[in-house]
């Protein structure tokens, strides 16, 4: 299994770059960011950044959207960074959180999201693209190669789309049942497409602490944010066609018309009260990888199982350099070297 981390931007750079340089020597192969400008600050100067002070780990948004980044900018951005490298860049691609809904904007339509994945190929590879309006084909004419795009999924449709054309399928849940569920539908839409089998990630808040009290409570933001995502599901496909502990603890969702446009996104990816009275620990523990050392391995020798081979570490919402300093060498001294 390959690790990676991901963070939040703030204003001093040298604690952004300390997680960078740190994860790198801690055994970490990929440090992404939130792509969230409304609650973090803006991204892409901190790769440039860390492209040139870090030697192996890869390095990208995690995740973007075609709508608050026209789909040429990001591959313009991703390709400066790849070259910037040498070749570690990675870009993760949704159809827009956190970052579109602060506006009041709905995510990406399915059809506009899969044309942005093959512009963005194609505009890596210094291809021509046709782009409504524009009087011909536009092409970055600097461009020669195409980054790995981690496609973000959470239900069936994303992973039959990352299945189809990611080169890494991504979830933000580590609830086994959700997790082999969404992998069962990646694998089947790769096979059908006539594609190997895609490489499976989960992404999701987890703290390495013997205080389970402690590691709850950095981490119990996480199935918080996802509560638009299980009511999306829900309102979707309802509930008998979705694994029963995804939603479990989730019922109340089927009662809400908008939660869209209720959930305060202003608290995406903070500590709050409002969070402890409807994320129960329970929860926290099934969908977060936390606890001693010994129960994040057996979690993520279970997540193994079911086929996942790369897991992010969200480290958000951490009140110190120190605190950050302390999970990253926990991960990799008493976590990462189980799994070489």
């Amino acid at each position: 299994m390959d690790f990676g981390l991901c963070m939040v931007t703030t204003r001093d750079v040298d604690d952004v770059m300390y997680g960078f340089t740190e994860a790198e020597k801690h055994g970490f192969t990929f440090v992404g960011l939130w792509d969230s400008p409304y609650n973090f600050m803006e991204i892409y100067p901190y790769f440039g950044i860390a492209a040139m002070k870090t030697k192996t780990v890869q390095m990208g948004p995690f995740v973007t959207n075609p709508l608050t980044r026209h789909p040429s900018v990001t591959a313009a951005a991703m390709a400066t960074i790849d070259n910037l490298s040498e070749g570690r860049a990675v870009l993760g691609l949704g159809r827009g959180d956190s970052a579109v809904k602060m506006l009041g904007w709905h995510p990406a339509s399915w059809k506009d999201y899969e044309q942005s994945i093959h512009d963005i190929r194609n505009w890596m590879r210094g291809n021509p693209v046709e782009t409504e309006g524009a009087p011909g084909p536009v092409t970055l004419s600097w461009a020669d190669r195409e980054v790995p795009i981690a496609i973000s999924l959470f239900g069936p449709r994303g992973a039959r789309l990352a299945g189809r054309l990611g080169d890494i399928a991504t979830t933000e849940c580590a609830e086994l049942g959700a997790v082999q569920w969404m992998n069962e539908h990646v694998q089947a839409s790769a096979k059908k497409a006539g594609r190997d089998p895609v490489e499976f990630e989960v992404s999701i808040g987890a703290y390495v602490s013997d205080d389970m009290a402690k590691a709850r409570d950095r981490c119990r933001w996480e199935p918080e944010i996802l509560t638009n995502l299980v009511w999306h599901l829900l309102v979707t496909y309802g509930p008998e066609k979705l694994p029963p502990t995804l939603i479990k603890g989730f019922e109340w969702l089927l009662e809400r018309e908008d939660w869209w446009g209720d959930h305060d996104w202003t608290l995406h990816g903070q500590h709050s009260e409002k969070h402890k009275q409807i994320i129960t620990d329970e929860m926290v523990d099934r969908f977060c990888v936390l606890g001693s050392p010994q129960n994040c391995i057996d979690k993520l020798r279970e997540l193994e199982k079911i086929g996942v081979g790369r897991f992010v570490v969200y480290l958000v919402g951490l009140e110190s350099q120190e605190e950050i300093k302390e999970q990253i060498e926990l991960w990799g001294k008493k976590i990462i070297p189980h799994f070489k």
